[in-house]
Parts: structure tokens; C-alpha cells; sequence
């Protein structure tokens, strides 16, 4: 499996609670739960949402033409002979999706962040960012047809679940928080709790949201081997997002062609961070990349943009 050009990140509003000097303390004990505290963000959670997998099998049936493509032929066989029966998405549906990309992309993102449709017609209602259209047209079919799949999908989802946590997730859990140890000095100063969501539908792209003070990056459960350590590839890659993405100027959009520099920036981040933190990963990275595309991305920044990521990556290093 190779890496696939696409990474999402979206920022979704949400509480938080300010760290703050804890009362009664020395400065040298806060500092000690500080510290304490930055190990403990360091190390993922790893966490599952059966409605967004749900979801994600839909996007599975539904080709777009850019980064964003989940479409995945293969697994619509398999999935439709597993349970027994299709979504059958309206054509009209998946061309809104295609054509109104860069806004009703929210939709991907905040089915992350809530366990059933009635929570996510909700939350996209009151998200401010689409249009009534944008509802009646794309969000109210595709909940009508998660309400029809779920009654074949969710337990289907339950078995494998259970099937998989027993036989996999420790092995899974273990080679990831492994993994992370040995980027202690990039995770420990991205300033983010976090979070694992792991997916059984989830076809071609991770995805990443950010919450104030959490990252939750949704990415593909892995069931070989091989899979851990191209999974907590991407899960690096998503990460790295937070710390270059804000290096761009304005939004990021499909449209502009802004995805694609923003993604470049990601692959030639985690290229110099890999081999300064654990050069025997890197063989490995660029095979994950490929490195034809890695040399495209080089070439797109110039010497100019790759000295400002290697400047940007020497200043988090600093801080260890």
C-alpha cells in the first residue's frame, strides 16, 4: 500500500479547558506535571465510531474527481455480497458531491464527530457553512439511505469490531505508542492531545480534525503487519498538517490547486523529520511515498519553500 495523495485537516469548534500553573504547587512540581502531561498527549488514544464508517461506505460508492476520492469498486462488491444490499446512491447526489467539493466537504469531517444521523443533520444545520440547497440536495438523501443501510451495516460492523479488537488491536495499539516514542521530540511540542480513530471503511485518505487542544485523525484499521507502520505513516503525515498547514497563506482549497502545495509541504516535512529522528524508517517512507511523487514534491516548493520547512522543524526540534 502506498501512499495516497490526499490529507484533510478541518478545524471543528469545541471546549476546552486552559492549562494553567496548578494552585499550591512549586514551579519546579508544575513543571514535572507539565512534562508528565506532554508524555501522556504524546502517546495516541485509539477510538472507533460506527457512524462514521457508516458514512465512509457511502463515500466509497461515490467517485469524485480529486485528492478526495474514496471510491473504491472492489470493496463495493465485497461490502454489497457481505450484507446483502447497496446503497444505490442517486447519480444526482454523487454530482453535487463532485461539483460543490469544496463546501460540503464539511460533511466528511463532522460525521467524525457524532454517533447517529440525527446528530449530524444537526450539527451541519447549525455549522454555518452550507447552504440550504447543500441540505436538501446532498446531506438529507444520504441520511435517508445511512438510515436503510444501517439496519444491515451496524451489525455487520459489530461483529467485525469485536472480531478485529480481539485478534488485532493490542499488536495494533503497542507498535503505534512504539512508533511515537521514537517522534517524541516532534510529538511532544505539536501541542495536541491525540487521538486515534481508526476505520474499517475508510478506502483510500486519512482524515484529520482539529479541536482546540486535540487532533483526531481518522485513518484505515491495519490487519497485516506491513500495515501498522504504513498506517502510522499517515498518521504522522496527518499530524504534520497542524505544524505546515499554517504556513500557508489563506484557505486551503481543491479549486486553487492550494491542496496540492499544502501537501507537498507535508511530504518533504516529514522526509526531513524522519531522517532526523529515525533515519532507519526513511527507505521505508519514500517507498510509502513514492519517489517520483516526493520529487515532485520537492521541485513545486524550490529551494525557498524547503528552507522554510527545514527552519520550521529545526525551532520544534529546539524545543526538546
Amino acid at each position: 500500500m502506498s501512499f495516497i495523495s490526499a490529507a484533510f485537516a478541518c478545524m471543528i469548534d469545541g471546549d476546552y479547558t486552559e492549562s494553567l500553573q496548578t494552585p499550591g504547587k512549586t514551579r519546579e512540581e508544575t513543571e514535572e506535571t507539565s512534562m508528565n502531561n506532554t508524555a501522556e498527549n504524546r502517546r495516541p488514544s485509539f477510538q472507533y465510531n460506527r457512524f462514521a464508517d457508516l458514512f465512509y461506505h457511502l463515500l466509497a460508492h461515490m467517485p469524485v474527481d480529486n485528492a478526495a476520492d474514496e471510491y473504491d469498486p472492489e470493496y463495493v462488491k465485497a461490502m454489497e455480497e457481505k450484507l446483502g444490499v447497496s446503497p444505490d446512491i442517486p447519480q444526482e447526489v454523487i454530482d453535487y458531491y463532485g461539483a460543490h467539493f469544496d463546501r460540503v466537504m464539511i460533511a466528511d469531517f463532522i460525521a467524525l464527530t457524532v454517533p447517529d444521523t440525527w446528530m449530524f443533520k444537526g450539527t451541519l444545520a447549525g455549522c454555518g457553512m452550507l447552504m440550504e440547497e447543500d441540505m436538501t440536495a446532498f446531506v438529507d438523501p444520504l441520511i435517508r439511505i445511512c438510515n436503510r443501510m444501517a439496519e444491515k451495516f451496524n451489525p455487520w460492523w459489530d461483529e467485525y469490531h469485536a472480531e478485529m479488537t480481539a485478534q488485532r488491536a493490542e499488536t495494533v495499539y503497542a507498535r503505534f505508542r512504539e512508533m511515537t516514542e521514537r517522534f517524541a521530540g516532534f510529538f511532544d511540542n505539536l501541542g495536541l492531545e491525540a487521538k486515534v480513530l481508526f476505520s474499517y471503511t475508510l478506502r483510500n485518505n486519512g482524515r484529520a480534525f482539529n479541536q482546540p487542544g486535540t487532533i483526531t485523525v481518522y485513518l484505515t484499521f491495519p490487519e497485516t503487519e506491513e500495515e501498522i507502520t504504513e498506517c502510522f505513516l499517515q498518521y504522522l503525515h496527518e499530524c504534520t498538517h497542524s505544524v505546515t498547514d499554517p504556513m500557508m497563506n489563506g484557505n486551503i482549497l481543491m479549486a486553487d490547486g492550494s491542496h496540492d502545495i499544502a501537501e507537498y509541504q507535508v511530504l518533504c516535512f516529514d522526509e526531513y523529520l524522519i531522517d532526523a529522528l529515525c533515519p532507519e524508517l526513511s527507505g521505508t517512507y519514500r517507498k510509502w511515498v513514492e519517489q517520483e511523487y516526493l520529487d515532485d514534491a520537492h521541485k513545486a516548493l524550490g529551494e525557498t519553500g524547503e528552507a522554510r520547512l527545514k527552519e520550521r522543524l529545526k525551532q520544534m526540534l529546539a524545543k526538546e
